[in-house]
């Protein structure tokens, strides 16, 4: 019985960032409290790499930037 409860408590728990690494690469993806996903884009050695998109709490992309090895290379507010 404490198991089920365990499992339903997981499945209510509310989602803030969710990573998956493989070896050096690191994926990551934040949300907003509403469930929608708030940023995403990839890390190499904990160093931000390649595209990175960010959301309004509505799920809309506002902006979009470029990094190489931690350095920002590009922004493009999606907004202007």
């Amino acid at each position: 019985m404490k198991y089920i409860v365990l499992i339903a408590g997981i499945t209510i728990a509310n989602v803030t960032n969710f990573e998956v690494t493989n070896n050096d690469t690191t994926h990551i993806q934040t949300y907003h409290s509403n469930g929608n996903i708030e940023s995403k884009g990839i890390k190499v050695h904990r160093l931000k790499e390649g595209e990175w998109t960010y959301y309004t709490d509505k799920g809309l992309p506002y902006k979009i930037e470029r990094y190489r090895t931690g350095k920002l290379l590009r922004s493009l507010n999606l907004r202007d």
